[in-house]
Protein backbone atom coordinates (compact mmCIF):
# COMPACT_ATOMS: atom_id res chain seq x y z
CA UNK A 1 0.00 0.00 0.00
CA UNK A 2 1.21 3.92 -0.61
CA UNK A 3 1.29 5.38 2.45
CA UNK A 4 2.65 8.82 1.38
CA UNK A 5 3.09 11.02 -1.89
CA UNK A 6 6.56 13.05 -2.43
CA UNK A 7 6.16 16.84 -3.22
CA UNK A 8 8.12 17.45 -6.11
CA UNK A 9 9.22 20.56 -7.78
CA UNK A 10 7.71 21.99 -11.06
CA UNK A 11 9.29 19.89 -14.04
CA UNK A 12 9.53 20.95 -17.59
CA UNK A 13 9.25 17.84 -19.87
CA UNK A 14 9.21 17.16 -23.75
CA UNK A 15 6.79 14.36 -25.29
CA UNK A 16 8.33 13.31 -28.36
CA UNK A 17 5.02 11.66 -29.15
CA UNK A 18 5.12 9.06 -31.87
CA UNK A 19 2.38 6.62 -31.31
CA UNK A 20 -1.07 7.45 -33.54
CA UNK A 21 -3.47 8.84 -30.98
CA UNK A 22 -6.74 6.33 -30.39
CA UNK A 23 -4.97 3.42 -32.23
CA UNK A 24 -5.38 1.18 -28.95
CA UNK A 25 -1.60 0.67 -28.52
CA UNK A 26 -1.82 2.66 -25.40
CA UNK A 27 0.43 5.39 -26.07
CA UNK A 28 -1.21 7.88 -23.64
CA UNK A 29 -0.76 5.47 -20.93
CA UNK A 30 2.59 4.49 -21.49
CA UNK A 31 3.35 8.19 -21.56
CA UNK A 32 2.62 8.93 -18.15
CA UNK A 33 3.47 5.60 -16.98
CA UNK A 34 6.98 6.29 -18.33
CA UNK A 35 6.88 9.70 -16.63
CA UNK A 36 6.92 8.13 -13.48
CA UNK A 37 9.95 5.99 -14.10
CA UNK A 38 11.65 8.90 -14.86
CA UNK A 39 10.71 11.03 -11.88
CA UNK A 40 11.09 7.89 -9.49
CA UNK A 41 14.85 7.73 -11.02
CA UNK A 42 15.33 11.62 -11.00
CA UNK A 43 14.53 12.95 -8.05
CA UNK A 44 15.56 9.55 -6.24
CA UNK A 45 12.39 8.99 -4.75
CA UNK A 46 12.73 5.22 -3.80
CA UNK A 47 9.29 4.40 -5.00
CA UNK A 48 9.30 0.13 -5.73
CA UNK A 49 7.70 -1.49 -8.73
CA UNK A 50 4.72 -2.45 -7.00
CA UNK A 51 4.58 1.55 -5.41
CA UNK A 52 4.73 2.76 -9.07
CA UNK A 53 2.09 0.89 -10.04
CA UNK A 54 -0.52 2.07 -7.41
CA UNK A 55 0.60 5.32 -8.62
CA UNK A 56 0.06 4.13 -12.06
CA UNK A 57 -3.29 3.08 -11.32
CA UNK A 58 -4.35 6.42 -10.49
CA UNK A 59 -3.64 7.56 -14.00
CA UNK A 60 -5.50 4.80 -15.94
CA UNK A 61 -6.45 0.72 -15.74
CA UNK A 62 -3.99 -0.10 -17.73
CA UNK A 63 -1.34 2.07 -17.14
CA UNK A 64 0.15 -0.70 -14.07
CA UNK A 65 1.23 -3.01 -17.22
CA UNK A 66 3.52 -0.18 -18.46
CA UNK A 67 5.63 0.02 -15.44
CA UNK A 68 6.68 -3.19 -15.66
CA UNK A 69 6.16 -4.20 -19.46
CA UNK A 70 6.02 -7.86 -20.25
CA UNK A 71 3.54 -10.28 -22.00
CA UNK A 72 0.46 -10.79 -19.44
CA UNK A 73 -3.23 -11.66 -18.82
CA UNK A 74 -5.25 -8.54 -17.58
CA UNK A 75 -8.42 -8.70 -15.25
CA UNK A 76 -10.42 -6.58 -13.57
CA UNK A 77 -10.18 -3.06 -15.22
CA UNK A 78 -6.54 -4.03 -16.61
CA UNK A 79 -4.71 -3.57 -13.37
CA UNK A 80 -4.64 -6.97 -12.51
CA UNK A 81 -1.79 -8.63 -14.35
CA UNK A 82 -0.08 -11.95 -14.63
CA UNK A 83 2.49 -13.34 -16.35
CA UNK A 84 1.89 -15.11 -19.85
CA UNK A 85 4.27 -17.19 -21.77
CA UNK A 86 4.75 -15.35 -25.24
CA UNK A 87 7.46 -16.17 -27.39
CA UNK A 88 7.37 -14.78 -30.85
CA UNK A 89 11.19 -15.23 -32.01
CA UNK A 90 11.58 -15.72 -35.39
CA UNK A 91 8.35 -14.31 -36.48
CA UNK A 92 7.43 -11.10 -38.34
CA UNK A 93 5.13 -8.72 -37.11
CA UNK A 94 3.47 -5.91 -38.89
CA UNK A 95 1.68 -2.97 -37.52
CA UNK A 96 -0.72 -1.24 -39.84
CA UNK A 97 -2.78 2.69 -38.94
CA UNK A 98 -5.63 3.77 -40.79
CA UNK A 99 -4.89 7.75 -39.99
CA UNK A 100 -7.50 7.69 -37.30
CA UNK A 101 -8.76 6.53 -33.93
CA UNK A 102 -12.00 4.82 -32.35
CA UNK A 103 -13.00 6.55 -29.91
CA UNK A 104 -12.62 4.41 -26.52
CA UNK A 105 -15.21 5.81 -24.59
CA UNK A 106 -17.71 4.89 -27.65
CA UNK A 107 -16.07 1.45 -28.19
CA UNK A 108 -16.69 0.68 -24.40
CA UNK A 109 -19.93 1.77 -24.46
CA UNK A 110 -21.50 -0.68 -27.40
CA UNK A 111 -18.66 -3.93 -26.87
CA UNK A 112 -20.48 -7.05 -26.17
CA UNK A 113 -18.42 -9.51 -24.04
CA UNK A 114 -19.77 -13.03 -24.12
CA UNK A 115 -19.03 -15.27 -21.73
CA UNK A 116 -15.72 -17.19 -22.70
CA UNK A 117 -15.84 -20.35 -23.78
CA UNK A 118 -12.28 -20.84 -22.23
CA UNK A 119 -10.27 -19.84 -19.65
CA UNK A 120 -7.57 -17.49 -21.41
CA UNK A 121 -4.90 -18.72 -18.69
CA UNK A 122 -5.61 -22.36 -19.38
CA UNK A 123 -5.07 -22.32 -23.16
CA UNK A 124 -1.97 -19.36 -22.70
CA UNK A 125 0.36 -21.56 -23.99
CA UNK A 126 -1.42 -22.50 -27.37
CA UNK A 127 0.91 -22.45 -30.21
CA UNK A 128 0.98 -18.98 -32.20
CA UNK A 129 -1.00 -20.59 -35.40
CA UNK A 130 -3.83 -21.91 -33.01
CA UNK A 131 -4.84 -18.46 -31.68
CA UNK A 132 -6.80 -17.87 -34.49
CA UNK A 133 -9.29 -20.47 -32.91
CA UNK A 134 -8.77 -19.35 -29.54
CA UNK A 135 -8.22 -15.38 -29.02
CA UNK A 136 -10.68 -12.63 -30.51
CA UNK A 137 -10.85 -8.98 -29.94
CA UNK A 138 -14.72 -8.07 -28.74
CA UNK A 139 -13.88 -4.12 -30.14
CA UNK A 140 -13.22 -5.46 -33.08
CA UNK A 141 -17.47 -5.75 -34.42
CA UNK A 142 -18.09 -2.11 -33.34
CA UNK A 143 -14.75 -0.59 -34.86
CA UNK A 144 -15.78 -2.27 -38.38
CA UNK A 145 -18.70 -0.93 -38.49
CA UNK A 146 -17.36 2.50 -37.15
CA UNK A 147 -13.93 2.23 -39.62
CA UNK A 148 -14.43 -0.96 -42.36
CA UNK A 149 -11.04 -0.05 -43.34
CA UNK A 150 -10.19 -1.85 -39.91
CA UNK A 151 -11.50 -5.29 -41.39
CA UNK A 152 -9.91 -4.33 -44.79
CA UNK A 153 -6.87 -4.40 -42.70
CA UNK A 154 -7.26 -7.10 -41.21
CA UNK A 155 -8.53 -9.41 -44.38
CA UNK A 156 -5.90 -8.41 -46.46
CA UNK A 157 -3.44 -9.75 -43.94
CA UNK A 158 -4.77 -13.06 -43.69
CA UNK A 159 -5.42 -13.42 -47.42
CA UNK A 160 -1.21 -12.76 -47.48
CA UNK A 161 -0.69 -16.01 -44.92
CA UNK A 162 -0.81 -14.51 -41.54
CA UNK A 163 -1.02 -16.55 -38.76
CA UNK A 164 -3.06 -14.11 -36.66
CA UNK A 165 -4.22 -10.89 -37.11
CA UNK A 166 -5.95 -8.53 -35.22
CA UNK A 167 -7.13 -5.00 -34.02
CA UNK A 168 -5.30 -3.64 -30.93
CA UNK A 169 -7.09 -2.38 -27.89
CA UNK A 170 -10.37 -1.08 -28.94
CA UNK A 171 -8.83 0.45 -31.71
CA UNK A 172 -7.96 1.57 -34.38
CA UNK A 173 -4.74 0.20 -35.18
CA UNK A 174 -4.12 -3.73 -36.98
CA UNK A 175 -1.48 -5.78 -36.77
CA UNK A 176 -0.55 -9.21 -38.24
CA UNK A 177 2.06 -11.92 -37.43
CA UNK A 178 3.57 -13.99 -40.13
CA UNK A 179 5.97 -17.00 -39.85
CA UNK A 180 7.80 -15.98 -42.92
CA UNK A 181 9.12 -12.82 -44.40
CA UNK A 182 5.86 -11.19 -46.16
CA UNK A 183 5.70 -8.15 -48.87
CA UNK A 184 3.12 -5.86 -47.29
CA UNK A 185 0.04 -6.19 -49.45
CA UNK A 186 0.02 -3.09 -51.76
CA UNK A 187 -3.54 -2.47 -50.93
CA UNK A 188 -2.68 -1.53 -47.49
CA UNK A 189 0.91 -0.54 -47.82
CA UNK A 190 -0.04 3.06 -47.13
CA UNK A 191 -0.97 2.02 -44.02
CA UNK A 192 1.97 0.33 -42.16
CA UNK A 193 3.96 2.08 -39.96
CA UNK A 194 5.75 -0.55 -37.81
CA UNK A 195 7.53 -3.91 -39.22
CA UNK A 196 10.12 -6.13 -37.93
CA UNK A 197 11.06 -9.42 -37.29
CA UNK A 198 11.48 -10.72 -33.49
Amino acid sequence: MLHELKALPAVNAYLHKRIPTGAGLGGGSSDGSSMLLVLNREFRLGYSPEELALLALRLGSDCPFFIHPEASFASGRGERLLPAEVNLRGYQLMLFHPGTGIGTAGAFQRVKIENPMENLREIGNVPVGAWRSFYKNAFEPFAFEQLPVIAEIRKSLYDSGAIYASMTGSGSAVFGIFGLEVQVPAEIAKYLIWQEIL
